[in-house]
C-alpha cells in the first residue's frame, strides 16, 4: 500500500494541499481502479478526493496515513456511506482518529463477510431450488427404469434420495441446464451414481474442457459401452 513518509505527518499549508491529493489519486487509480475512473475524468476524480479529504477532516482524522485509509473505504462503500448507521456510531464516538479508521476497516470487513455468506446462502439456494425441479420431472423416468439399470431402489422415496443425490453431483460438476442433467443422469444410471469415480469418467471430467464437451464425452462412452 501507500508508503507515507512520516506516520504522524498531518496536512500542512494549502501549498501541500494540491500534491497530496493528486497522490491520493494516483494511489486509487493502482489499488481501486474500477471504482476511481467511475466517477469521472481526471478533475473530477481529483475534485472527489479533495471532497473526501475535507470529509475526513471533518471528522478530525487528520494524520496523512489514516486519510488514505478513509479514502479506500469511502471509495469502495460509497461517498456516503458515513451516513450509515454502523459508520455514524464509529465516526462520533470520542476516539482518536487512528482508532476510528481502524474501527470502520474492522466494520467494512465483518460486512464483506456477512455479504458473502448472503450470497453463498442465496446461491445454495437456488441450486436446491434447481435439484428439486430437475428431481420431480426425472422421479418417474428413475422409477420405472430402476429394475432394468439396478438402481438400487425398491420405492419412490428412495428413488428420490438417489436422484437428488446424482442432480448435486451433476450441478456441482457444472450441468447447470436439464440437458447436461439429462446426460449426467443417464450416466449415473448405467454406471452408477458415483460414475466420476471410474478411471474413464475421472479422466473426462479433469480435463480443462467446458461442461458441454465434457458431457459430450460421457454421451460418446455411454453409446460405444451400449
Amino acid at each position: 500500500m501507500l508508503k507515507i513518509r512520516q506516520v504522524q505527518k498531518h496536512l500542512l499549508a494549502d501549498g501541500l494541499m494540491n500534491d497530496f491529493i493528486k497522490e491520493m489519486n494516483k494511489h486509487l487509480h493502482k489499488y481501486y481502479p474500477q471504482y476511481i475512473t467511475a466517477i469521472g475524468d481526471n478533475a473530477e476524480q481529483l475534485q472527489w478526493v479533495s471532497n473526501n479529504i475535507d470529509q475526513a477532516k471533518g471528522f478530525d482524522i487528520t494524520i496523512e496515513q489514516d486519510i488514505c485509509r478513509y479514502l479506500n473505504i469511502a471509495i469502495s462503500q460509497g461517498q456516503s456511506f458515513y451516513e450509515l448507521a454502523w459508520a455514524t456510531d464509529i465516526l462520533h464516538c470520542k476516539l482518536t482518529g487512528s482508532t476510528r479508521v481502524t474501527m470502520l476497516e474492522d466494520a467494512v470487513s465483518k460486512q464483506l463477510v456477512k455479504e458473502i455468506k448472503e450470497e453463498k446462502r442465496l446461491l445454495n439456494t437456488l441450486v436446491e431450488e434447481q435439484c428439486e425441479q430437475f428431481c420431480e420431472k426425472k422421479l418417474k423416468k428413475v422409477v420405472s427404469t430402476a429394475v432394468f439399470f439396478d438402481i438400487p431402489v425398491k420405492n419412490s422415496a428412495e428413488a428420490w434420495d438417489w436422484l437428488y443425490e446424482v442432480t448435486m453431483k451433476g450441478l456441482e460438476q457444472g450441468a447447470n441446464d436439464d440437458m447436461l442433467l439429462d446426460a449426467y443422469l443417464d450416466a449415473a444410471m448405467r454406471f452408477g451414481k458415483d460414475f466420476e469415480k471410474q478411471p474413464w469418467a475421472r479422466d473426462i471430467f479433469e480435463q480443462d474442457d467446458h461442461i458441454v464437451s465434457k458431457m459430450k464425452h460421457v454421451m460418446a462412452y455411454i453409446c460405444g459401452d451400449a
